[in-house]
């Protein structure tokens, strides 16, 4: 029992890693692509550079519908308080 439940929690951290991991390197390439914009004096290359922006705008880190993010934060404390009980 205490495998199956050892088993789902090490996959949800890792699953929450993964994403956390992800939405930190599209952060990365906003602040790159932000760099870039800042340089750039060609009209159309500026007007594409703006789009993907807009486009990692609308990006977010995993939610729980909207009411709260979940980050690997937030798994070990409910790891923590389920091995404490």
């Amino acid at each position: 029992n205490y495998n199956i439940e050892f088993s789902f929690l090490y996959n949800l951290c890792y699953f929450t890693g993964m994403i956390d991991t992800s939405y930190n390197a599209i952060q990365t390439l906003k602040r790159s692509i932000q760099d870039e914009l800042r340089t750039t004096t060609e009209l159309l290359q500026r007007y594409e550079l703006e789009f993907f922006l807009q486009r990692l705008d609308t990006l977010s880190p995993m939610n729980a519908g909207g009411f709260f993010s979940i980050t690997n934060g937030s798994l070990t404390s409910m790891l923590s308080v389920r091995l404490d009980y």
